[in-house]
């Protein structure tokens, strides 16, 4: 089954020429959906496991505080096999864009000084304008990066450290709410996959967003037991913490939570809400003090004033000023979806909407059962899908509760006569999931390692050369169809001009200004010759 697996991820590639981190392949969906579908037919037709099943759950129960301490390191050895897979490279404009937010924090600054003939080194998702240099996203995430490298970590291990805080807390959850048993199986699901694995060794805030996301839920379920003015508290933090990573992740939880409390109508619990909003106005004012520090307006975010044209809504326009009708977001969340299937497995999206059906059949559903259906609706007023993503990146923070919402309904079956009738095709859909996705996690990284090697092209190149007290100018493109950068992706100088070696775009004709900035240095180009499939490092006088 892996075998097949991994052959269909391989050819499905091959077709494209190499991997496209933002298009998944429409060939290979469907076809390890067929592959899992007849595996599932075919192992477990006769198949009973209603007594393996009890014993399992038994067994899991015992040995739970040794399991789940297991699974987290193997989760945490594996982030780390990714990052060496990526080479800890921040393989975006946006996870250069925190880092760059990250240094400017660690160097005692809200933003840094635009450098002269600012043009030269500008940088997607880095903001230049009114005399600042600064990230242009939320400042949470940065503030993080920059908490954990002034404790001494080095910047790629703080992702894989709060994806295993993150599954800790699921764990959690699903524990209080399901048992052991399911909180295994969740934790399983959740972490043995590409989009888990390569998210948590990226430098994407998403990993951040997605704990404080569950810490939320978490206080929340609390909350609602008790009503108690202490979770209520930590639930607001949460959710206030949520909005200075992620400020439009916010709802996707919120949403849901609101929901529940109105349909459950309990008056007391309204009351109690005004401890959550006290929770979350400390980090509503600094994100507000924030914005106001870099745009002069504390409802103008720095990510407005890089993109003036960006606009959320039904008819969502992007930061080129191209607009999004219905149709277009649809198809939009269509391959977000697809791309799920590829990072994970086409069949956990089926296993979604049955657990969902099954769970409202049972009346077992929590409103944490709807955030994956929130995250996937709101983001159809979000325009564009994200880009140099490991998956739908805008869909990881929903990820956990919609693993949960699967695996909860092994939790619920083992509360019915007849589990040896449901039990057989559970376990088949959950071997053939794994197969899935270990085949991925045996393909993905060798597309992976050549994508990262194309686009450090130019600095591997700096390195060989040992070059030092250098200026490179970035004529042409690295990397290669379909995962080609432009030079403004190649620009990373730090917060100043002062490293051993600038990168800069092509000045043209005012290339003597360029010299006039750095006189002492010596001046190299980074281009592909005519005709030539590779760029170049050459000196020129």
């Amino acid at each position: 089954m892996v075998i097949v697996c991994a052959l269909i991820i391989l050819a499905g590639y091959g077709l494209i020429r190499g991997m496209d981190l933002d298009h998944p392949n429409p060939l290979t969906f469907p076809a390890l959906l067929l592959v899992q579908l007849f595996f599932i037919r075919a192992t477990t037709r006769r198949m009973s496991v209603s007594d393996r099943l009890r014993e399992v759950t038994e067994w899991t129960a015992r040995n739970f505080r040794k399991i789940v301490p297991t699974i987290l390191v193997a989760a945490f050895f594996g982030s780390l096999a990714a990052v060496w897979v990526l080479r800890a490279f921040p393989n975006s404009g946006d996870e250069y864009s925190y880092l760059f937010g990250a240094r400017t924090f660690l160097a005692g600054r809200l933003w840094n000084p635009a450098p002269d003939h600012s043009a030269f080194f500008t940088t997607w998702q880095i903001l230049l304008a009114g005399g600042k240099w600064v990230s242009k996203y939320e400042p949470g995430w940065p503030a993080v990066l920059a908490a954990g490298r002034w404790l001494g970590l080095p910047f790629w291990a703080i992702n894989p450290i709060l994806g295993v805080c993150l599954l800790a807390i699921i764990a959690k959850i699903a524990w209080q709410q399901n048992g052991a048993f399911v909180a295994v199986v969740t934790l399983i699901i959740a972490f043995l996959s590409p989009f888990y694995l390569f998210m948590t060794a990226s430098y994407f805030n998403h990993v951040l967003a997605a704990v404080f996301g569950a810490s939320f839920i978490y206080f929340a379920l609390d909350y609602r037991r008790k009503a108690g003015w202490q979770s209520g508290l930590f639930a607001g933090a949460a959710l206030g913490a949520l909005g200075l990573t992620r400020t439009f992740d916010v709802f996707v939880f919120l949403i849901p939570f609101v929901a529940d409390l109105l349909i459950r109508n309990d008056r007391r619990q309204y009351f109690s809400v005004l401890f959550i909003l006290v929770g979350g106005a400390p980090f509503l004012c600094a994100l507000l003090l924030y914005n106001h520090a870099i745009t002069g307006s504390a409802f103008m975010p720095p990510a407005q004033l890089y993109s003036p044209d960006l606009h959320l809504g039904i008819f969502p326009v992007d930061e080129r000023g191209e607009a999004y009708p219905p149709g277009k977001t649809l198809g939009q969340a269509a391959l977000l979806l697809v791309n799920l299937g590829e990072w994970t497995s086409p069949l956990i999206l089926c296993a979604y909407g049955i657990a969902i059906a099954w769970r409202a059949r049972q009346h077992t559903l929590q409103f944490y059962d709807w955030i994956f259906a929130a995250n996937v609706t709101l983001y159809l007023l979000h325009p564009g899908a994200g880009t140099d993503r490991y998956g739908p990146r805008f869909y990881f923070e929903s990820y956990p509760f919609f693993v949960l919402t699967i695996a909860a309904v092994a939790g619920d079956m083992l509360r019915i006569k007849n589990v040896s009738a449901y039990g057989a095709k559970a376990t088949g859909a959950f071997v053939a999931h794994l197969a899935a996705c270990t085949a991925g996690l045996l393909i993905f990284p060798y597309f992976l390692r050549g994508i990262v090697d194309a686009r450090m092209d130019v600095f591997d190149q700096v390195q060989r050369l040992q070059l030092a007290n250098a200026v490179v100018i970035v004529r042409s493109s690295t990397g290669g169809y379909p995962n080609e950068w432009d030079p403004r992706n190649l620009t990373r100088n730090g917060t100043d001009l002062r490293g051993a070696v600038i990168y800069t775009l092509d000045p043209g004709p005012q290339l003597p200004q360029l010299r006039e900035m750095f006189p002492h240095r010596r001046f190299f180009a980074y281009e592909r010759p005519p005709g030539a499939a590779e760029s170049v490092l050459t000196p020129f006088d």
